[in-house]
């Protein structure tokens, strides 16, 4: 059964949506009544959805920053940004996103002029406002760590943590996954917090059947032409990794010699830069992504 408020619903139909996943249908309920959750499920089950649609009707508007999202990367920031933007204007909120490479100076001004109910952001960025005081807290219901597996690892755990000792102490904690982990099994005694876990990969397949394949190509040579081959597949597109910077950078210039349509995404690019690639790999107009 789909139970969402009439404005979700009637967008809900609108964009020709069937049901729920798994994921969405399972942690709508304990987020809808403040408890702290810990959902896994497979990569594109719908996470971001899943905690938009029970989060959102609870915000209430022009009482400042209500939720906030971690991010550990700045294109998955813009990703969640643009996702549950979609959903909050149909309740007149706003979203906004505060990643580190984007302009510090534009990101203030727009926290302190416009002040989102909903802030996307990266840890480092975040923590950095929060220490100068451009982003206040006071009013915060709910935070979610989304790609947990990511974000509670190495240096960025401890960011994460100093955010969310930055937080009232009611807050509610949400977070998500696609894996589990030492560390995530410990959620309850790292944040203090009794929490609800939902496990929904074993019946989610909302991706369908996935196929694994591999085709063996020894030199960098012999992979760019692999990849020049497979690209004049009907409507293939990848996203293809790279080991390393130099091997990333022979391939793209070998495609680009051949007249292959491909694009590069690296951590060195301008943000403006980066949001281009992904909107022309997301529209189509590239079949191949590299990156490391």
């Amino acid at each position: 059964m789909i139970d969402l408020i009439e404005q979700f619903q009637t967008h809900f139909e609108e964009r020709n949506f069937k049901q729920l996943t798994a994921i969405q249908e399972a942690v709508q309920k304990p987020l809808e009544e403040d408890k702290t959750v810990f959902g896994i499920a497979p990569t594109g089950s719908g996470k971001t959805l899943a905690f938009t649609w029970p989060l959102l009707p609870k915000v209430m508007k022009g009482q400042g920053t209500q939720i906030l999202v971690l991010e550990p990367s700045q294109e998955l920031a813009l990703q969640t940004t643009r996702v549950m933007r979609e959903w909050a204007a149909l309740l007149g909120l706003k979203v906004h996103s505060a990643t580190g490479g984007a302009n510090l100076r534009r990101q203030t001004e727009r926290l302190k002029k416009e002040r989102p109910e909903v802030v996307v952001g990266t840890p480092g960025r975040i923590l950095h406002l929060l220490d100068t005081r451009d982003l206040k807290l006071n009013n915060l219901a709910t935070l979610v760590i989304d790609e947990a597996d990511d974000l509670l690892r190495d240096d960025t755990q401890a960011v994460v943590e100093d955010i969310e000792r930055a937080t009232p102490l009611d807050t509610q904690l949400a977070f998500f996954s696609a894996t589990q982990s030492t560390t995530l099994e410990q959620l309850d005694v790292l944040f203090g917090r009794d929490l609800v876990k939902i496990d929904v990969r074993a019946q989610d397949h909302s991706r369908g059947p996935v196929k694994h394949g591999l085709v063996v190509a020894r030199t960098m040579s012999d992979k760019a032409v692999m990849l020049e081959r497979l690209s004049q597949t009907k409507n293939f597109r990848a996203l293809v990794f790279f080991t390393s910077i130099k091997t990333l950078h022979y391939t793209a210039s070998r495609l680009r010699h051949d007249g292959i349509s491909s694009a590069t995404l690296g951590g060195r690019q301008r943000q403006t830069e980066r949001e281009t690639v992904m909107r022309q790999f997301r529209k189509h107009q590239v079949k191949l992504l590299l990156t490391t």
